[in-house]
């Protein structure tokens, strides 16, 4: 059976329609952190350009071809905390999340990614897809997306006076079950593992 990298998810805080200036400086203080059954701080890259942060992973993908260690079932999970300082006079009018996935299964398998997630203690979003996921191809799809949008809620207060600094967290699983070890599923994308990408809409402060 081939295998397929699983990437997962962009995340984004997108700039505000025309040329946006750099509104957040995500992992400002150098300690993301990345913690999980699927997860660590030396396999998972914080990279920061601009409004926009990319978490690329290496083990969250679920493979449970071949024999597997006899294993019939997988579940990978990783936390994320990126800390974030938005500038002054500015706030994220929106936070768009994104999952992107793949797989290659058989008949007799499914499995699941999902993604919960919090910015500045406000919840900022939830994913859930099944696999196979409706619409796509039944058993082999290695690019699929999904994406979630939120508005941050902001004080006009703090908005105005001061950079705002706090963190953004995210808990990401990913999952596979196979009813025996002659059935595979394999959730990942092709040339990746896990990939989770943040971009922002800024927008200036209300008075």
């Amino acid at each position: 059976m081939r295998r397929i990298a699983w990437g997962i998810a962009s995340f984004a805080l997108a700039g505000a329609v025309q040329a946006a200036p750099q509104v957040v400086e995500w992992n400002h203080t150098r300690q993301a952190s990345a913690g999980g059954s699927g997860c660590s701080r030396t396999d998972a890259q914080f990279i920061a350009t601009g409004n926009q942060v990319s978490v690329i992973f290496s083990k969250l993908g679920v493979d449970l071809s071949g024999a597997a260690g006899g294993r019939t079932t997988d579940l990978k999970k990783c936390n994320i905390v990126i800390p974030a300082k938005v500038r002054k006079g500015y706030y994220l009018a929106q936070l768009q999340q994104t999952i992107t996935y793949g797989y290659n299964r058989t008949n007799n398998s499914d499995g699941k990614v999902s993604m919960v997630s919090s910015f500045y203690n406000q919840a900022a979003g939830k994913l859930e897809r099944t696999i196979p996921t409706p619409g796509l191809n039944q058993f082999d799809e290695p690019w699929a997306s999904a994406s979630v949008t939120s508005n941050w809620r902001v004080t006009p207060g703090w908005c105005t006076s001061t950079d705002y600094e706090g963190n953004f967290k995210a808990q990401l699983s990913v999952s596979g079950y196979r009813r025996t070890v002659a059935d595979s599923i394999v959730v990942q994308v092709d040339g990746h593992d896990i990939r989770f990408d943040a971009l922002g809409t800024p927008a200036l402060c209300p008075r």
